[in-house]
Formats: C-alpha cells, sequence, structure tokens
C-alpha cells in the first residue's frame, strides 16, 4: 500500500527535498559507476582544458596590445614621413623626423610584429592542445553520456513520492478514461497544439501536466514617411520649407503564446464547480497594504454570503483566512465543498499557499468543473517540461553533474508544488477510480497529445509551409497500419505574409493634404502536410527493471533497427521525407 501524502507543504521541507537530492546523487553516482568512466582521468584532461583556455584568453589580451601598438606606431610612422616632407627645407628637423621614422620602423619590424607572429603561433598551439583535450575528454566522458535517458528524472520522482506514477507515453486508453470517465473533451485542444505532456496516476487518478501552444490575432502598428516641399511667404519675400510627414496604420497580427497547466481526473465530489484564481494577498499579508488588502477581501465575502436575495449559495465558513486567501465564492455545492475540503485540507492549504521559501507561494489558480480539476501555475511556465537527456551531456563530469543535480532538484520541486494543491486534499487520495481497483488497461497505443508533441520535438521547420514566416500549429492524424506501428500525418496551419499598401492622407504645415503610403504585412492562412512515422514500444509498461547500460543498450538497438529513427519516452520514431 503507498503511502497517502498528508501536509505536502511540510513534508516537502522535512523529507522529500532531502530524499529527492539523496536520490539524484545516487541515481548519477551509478551512473558513473555503471559508465566505468576513469574520474581522475577526466579531471586531469579537464584541468588541461582550462588551463589552456586561460591561457589563449591572456595571450588573446597581448596580441590585442601588440595589435595596437602596431596601429599606434604605423600612425606615428605616416605622422614623422609627413613631418619630414614638410621640413625638408629645414635640414636639422628633416633629420629628426628621419631618425623618427627609423627607430619606429625598427621598433615595428625588430620587436612588435615578430611578437605578434610569436602570440598568433602560440594561440594556434594552443588551441590545437585545446581541440585535441577536447576530443579526449568528449571520448572520455562517452560512456556517461549515453546512459542518460528520456525518463531518469521521472523515475526519480516516483521513487522519491511512490503516490505520483507516470505512464511511459500518454496513451489512447489514458485519453478515452478521461472522456469516459471524468467528462474530459477535445474542446479545449482546438487550434492548440501539444508542445509536451506528461501523463499518468495518483492513486490511480489520472492526471496529465501539459503544455500547449496557441495563437490569438493582435495587433501591430506600421509606419510610412513621405517628405513634401512647399513655398512659403514671409512678408513681402518666400522660401522653400521641407517637411516630412509621418503615418500610421494598425493591421491584425498573429501572436503565440504558451499555456503550461495539471488536469486531475477524480470522483471526488462530482458536482462540484468553483474557479479559484491566483490573488497573491497569502504572499504579502503581513505588509500594512497586505493587511489591509486581505481585511477589504474578507469583508466582501462575508456580506456576500449574508446576501439572501440572489441564487448563489455561498455561505462562508469558520475559517476566515482559508476563506479568504483561497477564495472560491463562485462554488455551486456547498456541501460538496465541505467535504472535500475539511478542516484538515483547509490548513494544508493554507501553508502551501503562505509557502514562498521552499514553495512559490499562491501563484497557481485552481479551477474545478465536476470530476476535472485544472492547476495552472506561474512557475511551470518556466519548467522545461520535456527533460531531454541532452542537457547533461558534458566533457567535463563536474559539469554534468552540477547540471543533473540543479536542473532535477530544480524539476521536483516545481512539479510537486504543482501536484500539492491536490495532495492537500485528503479525499482526493482516499478515492480511486473502478478501472485502476480492477485493473483494468485499455489501448496503449499513444494519443494525439502524445504525436502532437513528438511533432513538435522535431520542430515545426520541418512541416511547415515553405512560405510560412509565423510558427506553425502542428495538428496530427493517424493511420495504423500495422499493430504498434502508425503513419502519422502532421499538418502544419501558419501564415505567410502578403505586403499591402495603405495611403493616409496627412495635412502638412501649408494646410493642405497629402497621400502617406504605409506598407503593411497581410498574414494569410497556410498549410502543408508532413508525416512521421511511430512505433511504440509497449514492453516499456512492463519489461523487466533494467540497469542504465542495458535500457542504453536496449535504446540503441532500437533506433539501429530503423535508420534515422529516435527512440524518446518508448516510442520509436521518424520523418517520413
Amino acid at each position: 500500500m503507498v503511502e497517502d501524502v498528508y501536509n505536502p507543504a511540510e513534508r516537502f521541507r522535512t523529507e522529500f527535498r532531502e530524499r529527492f537530492r539523496k536520490v539524484a546523487e545516487e541515481t548519477f553516482d551509478e551512473l558513473v559507476k555503471i559508465s566505468g568512466i576513469d574520474v581522475q582521468e577526466n579531471r586531469v584532461t579537464v584541468n588541461k582544458i582550462r588551463n589552456s583556455e586561460q591561457t589563449i584568453a591572456e595571450l588573446n589580451g597581448s596580441l590585442s596590445w601588440a595589435k595596437f601598438w602596431r596601429g599606434f606606431l604605423w600612425l606615428l610612422a605616416v605622422a614623422a614621413i609627413g613631418a619630414g616632407i614638410y621640413f625638408m627645407e629645414i635640414p636639422q628637423y628633416a633629420a629628426i623626423c628621419v631618425l623618427a621614422l627609423v627607430l619606429l620602423l625598427v621598433l615595428l619590424f625588430g620587436v612588435v610584429h615578430p611578437k605578434i607572429k610569436r602570440l598568433r603561433a602560440e594561440i594556434e598551439e594552443e588551441e590545437s592542445d585545446l581541440q585535441e583535450n577536447k576530443r579526449l575528454a568528449w571520448e572520455q566522458m562517452q560512456p556517461l553520456n549515453r546512459l542518460f535517458d528520456w525518463d531518469v528524472t521521472v523515475r526519480m520522482i516516483t521513487k522519491t513520492v511512490p503516490k505520483i506514477q507516470f505512464d511511459p507515453f500518454f496513451t489512447t486508453g489514458r485519453l478515452r478514461e478521461l472522456y469516459r470517465q471524468f467528462g474530459w473533451n477535445d474542446e479545449y485542444n482546438r487550434d492548440k497544439s501539444v508542445l509536451f505532456a506528461h501523463s499518468g496516476e495518483i492513486n490511480g487518478n489520472p492526471f496529465i501536466l501539459g503544455r500547449t501552444l496557441y495563437m490569438q490575432w493582435g495587433e501591430k502598428t506600421y509606419y510610412g514617411s513621405r517628405k513634401v516641399s512647399y513655398m512659403v511667404r514671409s512678408g513681402n519675400s518666400s522660401y522653400r520649407r521641407t517637411e516630412t510627414l509621418e503615418a500610421s496604420v494598425t493591421k491584425p497580427f498573429p501572436e503565440y503564446y504558451t499555456d503550461t497547466f495539471l488536469l486531475y481526473g477524480c470522483d471526488a465530489a462530482p458536482n462540484l464547480v468553483f474557479h479559484r484564481t491566483c490573488s497573491g494577498l497569502a504572499n504579502d499579508e503581513h505588509s500594512f497594504w497586505g493587511k489591509r488588502s486581505k481585511n477589504a477581501e474578507r469583508k466582501k465575502l462575508e456580506k456576500f454570503s449574508r446576501k439572501l436575495d440572489d441564487d448563489s449559495q455561498y455561505t462562508i465558513m469558520a475559517n476566515r483566512d482559508f476563506e479568504t486567501l483561497f477564495n472560491t465564492m463562485d462554488r455551486n455545492n456547498e456541501v460538496e465543498f465541505r467535504l472535500l475540503f475539511t478542516p484538515v485540507a483547509q490548513m494544508q492549504m493554507l501553508e502551501i499557499l503562505r509557502d514562498n521559501n521552499c514553495g512559490f507561494g499562491d501563484d497557481f489558480n485552481f479551477n474545478k468543473v465536476c470530476k476535472l480539476n485544472v492547476i495552472e501555475a506561474k512557475h511551470l511556465n518556466e519548467l522545461d517540461l520535456d527533460c531531454n537527456p541532452d542537457r547533461y551531456k558534458s566533457y567535463c563530469l563536474e559539469d554534468s553533474r552540477s547540471e543533473f543535480m540543479v536542473f532535477n532538484q530544480w524539476y521536483f520541486r516545481a512539479m510537486y508544488y504543482a501536484f500539492a494543491p491536490l495532495l492537500a486534499v485528503p479525499l482526493y487520495q482516499q478515492t480511486r477510480t473502478h478501472e485502476n481497483i480492477y485493473g483494468i488497461k485499455e489501448n496503449r497505443r499513444s494519443c494525439f497529445w502524445e504525436q502532437e508533441a513528438l511533432a513538435n520535438f522535431y520542430g515545426d521547420s520541418h512541416f511547415a509551409h515553405p512560405k510560412c514566416v509565423t510558427r506553425s500549429i502542428l495538428k496530427t492524424s493517424e493511420n495504423r497500419f500495422a499493430g504498434d506501428k502508425a503513419e502519422i500525418e502532421v499538418t502544419a496551419h501558419g501564415y505567410k505574409a502578403v505586403q499591402r499598401v495603405d495611403t493616409v492622407q496627412v495635412k502638412a504645415g501649408n494646410g493642405r493634404y497629402y497621400n502617406v503610403d504605409v506598407a503593411w504585412d497581410d498574414y494569410i492562412p497556410v498549410s502543408r502536410k508532413g508525416y512521421m512515422r511511430v512505433a511504440e514500444d509497449d514492453e516499456g509498461f512492463q519489461k523487466k527493471e533494467m540497469d542504465a547500460r542495458e535500457r542504453a543498450d536496449y535504446i540503441f538497438r532500437k533506433e539501429s533497427s530503423v535508420s534515422g529513427s529516435t527512440y524518446r519516452r518508448s516510442i520509436l520514431s521518424r520523418i517520413v521525407k
């Protein structure tokens, strides 16, 4: 029986943060051990690289000064030649100029030029040593670099908090469960493209941690100008004045945004609807103005609760701090709300809202629509969701270790505090789905969420229309042709820019109106279809535990089986040219 996570903020501070750090350190050390790399040998090679880089920097500094003196001495030499010509009729002055010129040339060709040549040779030699040592260091680190994989982060999270389980990839079965059991539909994804999605479950209840790309029409202002001239009379005389007239037009412009969210399905309180928006009151409740804002909000809620002549069912609870800081005055079912937010849940939620040290304070929206819960946390927008293992690859073991520890500790903290508002509600951890109770597993093929994320991993440049000048929204459809194999049609929706010209009349200083042309871009929709081949690795759900080397060898065999393919998150894929 997996232990429930009660009081998530306190347990992160006292237990999970340190446990994850140890898990990450042990994981990295285990990878180093399995790789068999010589740590001391790599350290020596990296020290040589650092010394070479420092030496090259110093030599480049000396070379810059030498070039400066070369330029300065040539300038003096030219000045000496000019002065000699000027004082040609004064022998003693001319002799001094000739002597100065000779001295300058001796310095240039006897000292400065040889020094520049020597410095360049030393830099070239150091650069050669540097590149050779880098090649050697990459070779030393290759056995470790090949062991990093896409799922190492989520495996460490599950090892730290077993309550949170991740799927190898987002399946059709998981999506159908959300449709059938929790009322999810695809309206949310209309005109959006999935950039990345993790799916999994908490105590058997499904979740999606996703990021989508969407377009909204904004506005862009274009400018144009024209010079005009006209005669101006001043008394009995006249003169010509030139004036620059400026005009502008504002036109629609496609702007692209991302949306990051955590979607969680649970049967608890199935009729309850509320929308909680981040207010920031908990982040500043002890300051002078923060206290005033909090008191004003509390009084507003108390007044709203006493109002009996409307259809609202809102009845304020005894814990005024919770009501004020969490603030869900639009809730539709008081009985289910109290069933969900017991006194324990209220206190745990308040602790999350007030945690600005380990956590992120009040930075999240929490919306519940019947069986669906959506968390939108600001800190998730800064999180690189895809866990691409290339970020850990380095020629320096210590740099690799540092990146591994820093990124994964930040990732765990950010993800944990996205889940924390859900973990703060005990009823969510005490409710399981029918499928989970009876161990029902449905279609394990990838769904369109995962396929769109895969297309975006390759990049919209592979699918975009040749005339497209904006980002592309990638949408997919599939054609299964052999069990776990499918051809995915990827349609890239973008815009081409067609230049138009508007003529605007602008009044000049002489009182007349002149036509000023303003060029602007008209964004016309374009689309293009491309194709990917994918094959899900069904063994990813049930294959035996592998150590890092076995996993790396397994991935290598998979990618070697199909030319130009990538094995990512238990899916083998390639772009069809």
